[in-house]
Formats: C-alpha cells, structure tokens, sequence
C-alpha cells in the first residue's frame, strides 16, 4: 500500500469516526421529533422521528462510501476509452497504465472523502439545530458547500496539471 493510499484512508477513518462520534454525542439529546430537511434560508420544512435520521445517515454513509471505494476499483478495470483524462495515450500506455490508474483511483477515493467530510460537517449543523428551540441552520450550509467546492477545486485542479505534463 503506497503513502498516498494510507494518507486518504487515513482521512476517510478520521471522517467516518469523527462523524460516527459526533451522532453518537448529540443523538441522546435529540428531541423525538427532528428538523431534519431545510430550505435555503436554513427554516426547517420537514420533520421526522430521530430513529428516521440516524437510519438516513447510516444509509447514506454506506451508500456513499461504498460508491467511492467502488469507483476506486472500477477505475482499474475500465476500457482506456471510459476514462477521459489528458494525454490519455501517454498515460495509460501498457507501461505506465497500471500506476496511472491506482493514481486517479486514489483521486477519486480523495474526493470521496471530501464528500463525506462534507456531509458530516452538514450533519454537525442540523444536530446542533434541533438542539436549538427554534432549529435554524443559519448561513453554515452555504459555508461548508463552499469550502467543499474549493477543495474539490484544488484536488482536480493538482491532479489535471500533473497529467497535463509528460515527462
């Protein structure tokens, strides 16, 4: 296993269990009835029982964590066609195909974690809102869809210009 790999699986364990804890902390404080979708100014406009949400979250962190981790593997084994990629010829040459491919399968499995650090910082957000008395998200959406959108920016941005080089 390479450094790179260790770092991002790394990441996902810190995300996946910092997430787990933070439910884990507030979920007994949680009232029976949860705000658990809200519109763009942060109003709730949608209730359900907690056990709902924490089913929701544990679905959706399965789901997604297993689309990456899936994505990761498929990247392997895809036609060089499905996998659009500057010098793509160079690339994915029988020589360097097989290192090329376990780097944008790591790419991939990076931006999956950002995904769910994303989701567990929103998480964070409307756990501390139904602690409120009145749950209200404030601007803390807009903030960490920002910031996502940034490191997503910055991982593609790094990764697109070291294939846009040949050695």
């Amino acid at each position: 296993m390479n450094r790179r790999l260790i770092l991002i699986l790394g990441w996902w364990a810190a995300v996946l269990l910092g997430a787990a804890a933070d439910l884990a902390w507030h979920y007994p404080q949680l009232p029976a009835s949860m705000a658990v979708h809200f519109d763009a100014a942060g109003v709730p406009d949608r209730w359900s029982p907690k056990s709902e949400f924490l089913t929701t979250w544990i679905l959706m962190t399965l789901l997604l964590g297993g689309l990456f981790a899936g994505l990761r593997v498929l990247v392997r084994f895809l036609p060089a066609d499905y996998i659009n990629m500057p010098r793509r010829e160079y690339w994915l040459a029988p020589e360097r195909a097989a290192t090329t491919r376990a780097e944008v399968g790591d790419v991939v499995l990076a931006l999956g974690g950002v995904i769910l650090a994303s989701i567990g910082a929103l998480n964070h957000v409307i756990l501390r809102a139904n602690l409120m008395e009145r749950p209200d998200l404030g601007l803390w959406p807009w903030g960490i869809m920002a910031m996502t959108l940034v490191a997503m920016a910055v991982l593609l941005l790094k990764t697109m210009r070291r294939y846009f080089r040949s050695p």
